[in-house]
């Protein structure tokens, strides 16, 4: 009975371990609210993982749609190989 407890608790920290590796977790660009993005299904969703627990992972804030932002891309030509600036505007 102590073993399959212990194998349970091992085995949730593992999965907790790596849905933090598949997801990410994002801030809308007023930082309100945020949401995970699973980069194996490539799926969003509001609510936090139920793998995660009571684990967090870091959140990446969105760009405001003033801000500048470059994009990797093979096709693009721009200052760098494989560069192109991207500017937002209103």
């Amino acid at each position: 009975m102590v073993q399959s407890i212990v194998r349970g608790k091992l085995g949730r920290k593992k999965a907790a371990q790596r849905a933090a590796q598949v997801f990410k977790k994002f801030l809308t660009e007023d930082q309100s609210a945020a949401y995970y993005f699973n980069t194996t299904t490539r799926r969003k969703q509001w609510l936090k993982p139920f793998l995660l627990h009571d684990r967090d992972i870091e959140a990446v804030p969105m760009a405001s749609r003033d801000e500048r932002f470059v994009v990797l891309c093979e096709l693009c030509e721009g200052e760098e190989p494989n560069m192109a600036t991207v500017v937002r505007s209103r």
